[in-house]
C-alpha cells in the first residue's frame, strides 16, 4: 500500500513538471495553424474575390474553419483552461476542421486531374492534402497527449489527481 502511494505520488509530481509543456506544445500548433491557415485562407479570399462567375474558393469554409477552431483552443489555452479532449466538442470540431482542409485538397486534386485538366495543380492539392491528413494526425495526438489520451501516462495521472482518487 505504501509503494502504491509513493509510485502514485512519484507519478503526480512527474505529471505536474510535464503538463507545462504540453500546454506549451498545444499553444505553439495552433499559433502556427493560425498563421499557415490564414496565409491560406487570404489566398482563397484573393482567388474567390477574382473570380467572374459567382464562385467561392472552398478553401475559405475549410481554412475558416481551422482558424476558428485553432483560435477557440488557443483562447481557452491561454485563459487557463484544459486542453480541450480529443473526444469532447471542442477537440472533435478542432480535428474534423484540419480533416476538412486535407479533404478540400483531396477534391482540388480530383478536379485537377480531371475536369480542370491542370496536373500541375492536381499535385499541388494531392502533396497539401497529405500535409493536411499529417497535420490532423498531429492534432489528434497532441490533444491525446494534452487531455489524457493512452499514450500520455502524466495527463492521465493528473486527471486522476484532479478527482481527488490519488
Amino acid at each position: 500500500m505504501k509503494k502504491d502511494r509513493s509510485r502514485n505520488q512519484t507519478q503526480i509530481t512527474q505529471a505536474l513538471q510535464a503538463y507545462p509543456m504540453m500546454i506549451s506544445q498545444v499553444k505553439y500548433f495552433c499559433t502556427f495553424l493560425l498563421a499557415f491557415a490564414g496565409f491560406f485562407w487570404a489566398w482563397a479570399l484573393k482567388n474567390t474575390m477574382a473570380m467572374t462567375d459567382g464562385m467561392l474558393d472552398l478553401g475559405l469554409v475549410s481554412f475558416g474553419s481551422v482558424l476558428l477552431t485553432s483560435g477557440y483552443v488557443l483562447g481557452m489555452v491561454n485563459g487557463g483552461a484544459r486542453v480541450p479532449a480529443k473526444k469532447s466538442l471542442g477537440g472533435i470540431l478542432f480535428l474534423l476542421a484540419c480533416l476538412l482542409v486535407a479533404l478540400n485538397y483531396a477534391l482540388g486534386a480530383a478536379l485537377g486531374f480531371t475536369a480542370l485538366g491542370r496536373p500541375g495543380f492536381g499535385i499541388y492539392c494531392v502533396v497539401f492534402c497529405f500535409l493536411w491528413l499529417g497535420i490532423t494526425w498531429y492534432a489528434h495526438e497532441i490533444l491525446k497527449k494534452a487531455s489524457g489520451g493512452s499514450s500520455s501516462s502524466s495527463s492521465s495521472v493528473l486527471a486522476t489527481a484532479d478527482q481527488g482518487s490519488v
